[in-house]
């Protein structure tokens, strides 16, 4: 009874590669060898003067070039035969492990790709939130940076003698008018009841002083002297006027409140 033998696995094939791979890296070796035995400088034939007219020193020179190349060359056979008995060694079994995982690698490179596509979408939300919530911290670094600038100069400015800051609060339930009075014309500022600025403004830039008392005359007519008062900053060039005005607000039943700038000085409302 015949029994079935298993298959036999040669390795014949392989170690001819490996053999024929050695011979190769072997000859090229050889060849780098001479290359350095005969350098650039010195390529092509001697002629026999030449060699004639060597002399002793020339002799060692080269003899000493040539132990150099010799032993680059026997290095490099060692490393030749070295590599040559691992590739050798190497069996069936140790490269179908190689192989695996070669594919094992590959695949997760594959995962990987796979995972940075579908995370890539979220990190650009990411990235443009940061970006956008950088640049409103700008905006408001460069806003705080410009009321610092402000807040310098006027504390210069009034430092200086030439500036004043006026800081009115909360007095009641009445809003505050404040009125500069100047030489050829009156501005008016309307504070809310906290003190701050409403953004409402009234002008009396008439050429004479009389006709300005006129159009205020009118103007106060339709203003209610229970819910507003005025605060009037009088300069020196128009000291008159400042005396009619307040005497007018005074009869008409208005609050009030007075201070003096030079003609010179320039002020601010600030909020409080």
């Amino acid at each position: 009874m015949l029994r079935n033998k298993p298959p036999k696995i040669s390795l014949f094939s392989f170690q001819d590669i490996i053999t024929t791979i050695t011979g190769v890296m072997i000859l090229v070796t050889l060849l780098t060898a001479m290359q350095l035995v005969n350098p650039a400088g010195g390529a092509g034939e001697t002629s026999p003067n030449e060699v004639a007219e060597d002399t002793p020193t020339d002799l060692a020179e080269r003899l000493t070039r040539l132990q150099a190349a010799s032993e680059v060359l026997r290095q490099q056979l060692d490393e030749l035969r070295a590599w040559a008995q691992q590739a050798a060694a190497a069996s069936p079994h140790t490269i179908r492990e190689l192989e695996g995982r070669r594919e094992q690698l590959l695949a997760q490179a594959q995962s990987l790709r796979q995972w940075h596509a579908l995370q890539a979408p979220e990190a650009k939300s990411d990235i443009a939130q940061t970006s956008a919530e950088q640049a409103r911290l700008e905006q408001e670094v460069a806003a705080r940076q410009a009321e610092l600038a402000k807040a310098q100069r006027d504390a210069r400015r009034a430092a200086a003698g030439g500036h004043r800051l006026y800081r009115f609060r909360s007095s009641g339930s009445k809003t505050w008018w404040i009125v500069d009075v100047g030489a050829s014309a009156w501005r008016l500022w309307e504070l809310d009841r906290q003190g701050r600025p409403t953004g409402r403004r009234q002008e009396f830039a008439q050429p004479r002083s009389a006709a300005r008392l006129e159009a205020m005359q009118a103007w106060l007519a339709e203003r209610p002297s229970r819910q507003e008062a005025f605060f009037l900053l009088g300069r020196p060039s128009a000291a008159r006027d400042f005396r009619r005005l307040r005497d007018m607000l005074r009869e008409r039943g208005f609050s009030l409140g007075c201070d003096l700038l030079g003609d010179g000085q320039t002020f601010d409302l600030n909020e409080p």
